[in-house]
């Protein structure tokens, strides 16, 4: 798969560092989404039950913990941060229950 390198913070050790990190390129959006959703309902190479906390979740709110949990970001406040941009813009209006 095509990608690009590039830098990017990551929060490692109690500090944020900045690293060059390789990122998958896409020809359009859908194929980038369609990858993004094979990758959290298929899991990594590494380990395929990665993000079934995000698959299972029985809300927006532990599916946004579950994608820290399953190693997603390393940015200790990402949840946070991911719940309150569902919260702001009213996102959660699109769950289905």
């Amino acid at each position: 798969m095509p990608s690009v390198t590039l830098a990017t913070k990551e929060y490692v050790n109690d500090e944020w560092v900045t690293i060059n990190a390789s990122f998958r390129t896409y020809q359009d959006w859908r194929a980038s989404m369609d990858d993004h959703a094979y990758l959290l309902a298929h899991g990594t190479t590494d380990n395929a039950q990665r993000y079934a906390a995000v698959i299972y979740a029985a809300d927006y709110k532990a599916a946004a913990q579950g994608l820290v949990s399953g190693g997603y970001a390393t940015d200790p406040g990402y949840a946070t941060k991911i719940v309150q941009m569902i919260e702001t813009y009213h996102l959660n209006q699109y769950d289905v229950n």
